[in-house]
């Protein structure tokens, strides 16, 4: 079976190329693990600055991981859309755990989530159908995953109740209405093991580093 060895050469082909990154290129491209889809330079400048990477970085570091092809573009129809090679993502998905990052850039994921499907609310209204879908439907494994994660055992729970309440249009409109009954469940779970959920506040994280 040829599968192993093949493996082995991948993973020596990663680590080598992930030691010839810079500092900068080696966080921004583990915190870029927990996009699901593709995403946009801003939603990337939301997950990847904070600790250790200022915001003025961002773009040259994902024009590097561009150039040392770790790194997708594609031309959207709006804005420019990257994306990560699945490989490279589990790659570093597993860079990012061992840093001890995954759980702080999860919730920077949410909340760029949140942010995106609040203006995906806003939008709704003003946007015909097919044009609305077109620019928010690919966010759909992205907003699952922030869902799950959210809603889950080790999540922000307020950021995912919110979630679930302003992602309603995007199942709607996709005919995800039982999908999104399911979330909005477990949403509600959260809020009855709350002692006091009126007390919840998630505002101040969405400075933190």
């Amino acid at each position: 079976d040829s599968a192993l060895p093949r493996q082995q050469t991948l993973r020596a082909t990663l680590d080598w190329s992930f030691a010839l990154l810079t500092g900068c290129e080696q966080i921004g491209l583990r915190r870029l693990a927990v996009f699901r889809g593709g995403f946009s330079l801003a939603s990337a400048a939301a997950v990847i600055a904070g600790e250790q990477v200022a915001p003025v970085e961002v773009l040259g570091s994902i024009t590097q991981l561009v150039a040392k092809s770790l790194l997708n573009v594609e031309a959207g129809d709006d804005e420019v859309v990257y994306r990560l090679h699945d490989i490279t993502r589990t790659y570093a998905l597993e860079k990012l755990s061992s840093a001890g990052e995954l759980d702080v850039t999860r919730a920077r994921h949410a909340e760029c989530c949140l942010s995106l499907m609040n203006q995906a609310q806003d939008d709704w209204e003003l946007t015909a159908t097919q044009p609305w879908i077109g620019r928010y439907a690919p966010l759909r494994e992205d907003i699952r995953a922030a869902l799950d994660w959210g809603l889950g055992d080790y999540g922000v729970h307020l950021l995912g109740i919110r979630l679930t309440v302003s992602a309603m249009p995007l199942w709607q409109e996709l005919s995800l209405l039982r999908e999104h009954g399911v979330y909005v469940g477990k949403a509600l779970e959260r809020l009855a093991r709350s002692a006091a959920p009126s007390r919840w506040d998630c505002t101040s994280r969405r400075s933190a580093p």
